[in-house]
């Protein structure tokens, strides 16, 4: 049983821009390793594709329609301040799990999308949403290890240097034949990438295939840069004595979009390029294996996690270490204005569902995406892929009559997985979706003026 548990979380990193995954670049040359001696999980997938709902399913092993955290940040309804969905206080975390037996926490990220307001810092002895950039990130992380080296630790490491406005280093962009200080993008802010998203996406900007080009370079150059803090973190585990009692696992909440289904950065949609995220772990004792090929979900990290640390696993999902898992179907979903999107892939075939409605008066947190759904007057809307003819997901088969079959297999395990629609979303009024999990009771927390401003600077607010 190892002492340490390292997972190291890199926002935004998509799987096919990691070169253990295929990537011609040589991006990754730390997980790359990592991935020879441990085991590299081909087909991972997050639960949807932005930060907040997706850490809080990794943390809790819950999907977005059980933990109850959808939303974004929303003006308060008396029009003075913001508001946000949080986790309840009744959802166990694995953090808490981990801390009952003994185990040190602590959780050091650069993303003010998690801070204690979130409801995520429980359990943790140490939870600093704010630590800067990554090489601070990792000093902190590794004073606080230094406090106490000789109890059971679980560390959490969230990495934004993959996030906009990508700001690699010049040698980091000459290793892919760039050159950062005549790349468009060099200047760019949070905010200046997210207004030029805005203008793309609706025609107000011309974005050429050069200009595709040096953003992906910026973004595979930063990509690079924190695969050698990967190195670092290693290194630090061996200083503190740690090198061969360590889990080291190596993740994304989300991926990110360059043109590939018309839109640039993330939380927009549930393609491939957004959802496929790295699984890398790595321990002295775990054999090293060929890749694991079967479709996986991050909510079953937590579990996973207990299992590492030898203890039972009580928080829902499967245990990533088990020798022999049947193929499950994988599912997500996102809230985003007036639509609910869903999606789940079982075999090579995948489905997205979105649901369109009137967006309401724009206040305050909205309810849960099933209970508009139950309240009438949303619009459907289908798409099916094959991912093994059609990896990209550009060839929709919903119009195709011989897959008529696997649209109704498909929907009907969406309408199990996610209880609340009724009548059942497949045109029938069976109601087996009842016997999932329940939402967690939805808890809407106040948001101070500085908290806002720091996430405008993301570029996640006009």
């Amino acid at each position: 049983m190892p002492r340490a548990i390292v997972l190291i979380l890199i926002d935004c990193l998509r799987a096919d821009h990691v070169s253990a995954y295929g990537y011609p670049r040589a991006t990754t040359p730390t997980l790359d390793g990592l991935a020879r001696k441990g085991m590299l999980w081909r087909n991972a997938y997050s639960v949807t594709s932005w930060t907040k709902p997706a850490v809080t399913s990794l943390l809790t092993g819950l999907s977005p329609h059980a933990h109850g955290v959808y939303q974004g940040i929303k003006r308060s309804k008396a029009g003075a301040g913001a508001v946000t969905d949080a986790l309840s206080p009744d959802v166990p975390t694995v953090a808490e799990a981990l801390k009952c037996h003994g185990w040190r926490c602590g959780a050091f990220m650069d993303n003010e999308q998690l801070g204690t307001f979130s409801g995520l810092a429980r359990g943790f002895d140490a939870y600093v949403p704010t630590a800067g950039k990554a090489d601070n990130i990792i000093e902190l992380w590794a004073d606080w290890m230094r406090q106490d080296v000789g109890k059971p630790s679980f560390a959490y490491l969230h990495f934004l240097e993959a996030h906009w406005p990508y700001k690699p280093r010049r040698r980091h962009v000459a290793l892919f034949d760039g050159s950062r200080d005549t790349n468009r993008f060099r200047e760019f802010s949070a905010r200046d990438y997210a207004e030029f998203r805005r203008r793309v996406r609706y025609g107000g900007a011309p974005f050429s295939d050069a200009d595709l080009g040096q953003m992906v370079d910026l973004y595979d150059a930063a990509v690079r840069r924190l695969d050698g803090k990967v190195k670092v973190i290693l290194r630090r585990l061996g200083d503190l004595g740690l090198h061969d009692d360590s889990a080291v696992i190596v993740t994304a909440d989300h991926g990110e979009e360059f043109f590939d289904h018309g839109d640039l950065g993330h939380g927009r949609h549930l393609y491939e390029e957004v959802l496929r995220v790295p699984l890398i772990m790595h321990w002295p004792d775990l054999p090293a294996g060929p890749c694991r090929e079967e479709p996986v979900s991050l909510t079953d990290l937590p579990a996973t996690l207990l299992h590492a640390a030898g203890l039972a696993a009580d928080l829902p999902g499967r245990s990533l270490l088990q020798p022999v898992r049947p193929a499950v179907p994988v599912f997500a979903e996102l809230s985003v204005g007036s639509r609910y999107v869903q999606t789940v892939r079982h075999g090579n075939w995948k489905l997205h569902r979105q649901f369109t409605g009137p967006r309401g008066e724009g206040t305050g947190p909205r309810p849960p995406p099933q209970a508009r759904i139950r309240a009438g007057g949303c619009r459907l809307q289908q798409e099916l892929y094959d991912l093994r003819a059609d990896p990209g997901e550009k060839a929709d088969r919903a119009g195709d009559a011989a897959c008529g079959e696997i649209m109704r297999e498909l929907a009907t395990l969406l309408d199990d997985w996610c209880p609340a629609p009724r009548p059942s979303l497949t045109g029938t009024d069976d109601r087996r979706g009842q016997t999932a999990r329940q939402a967690a009771a939805p808890v809407e927390v106040s948001l101070d003026a500085g908290v806002v401003e720091r996430i405008r600077n993301l570029g996640y607010l006009d």
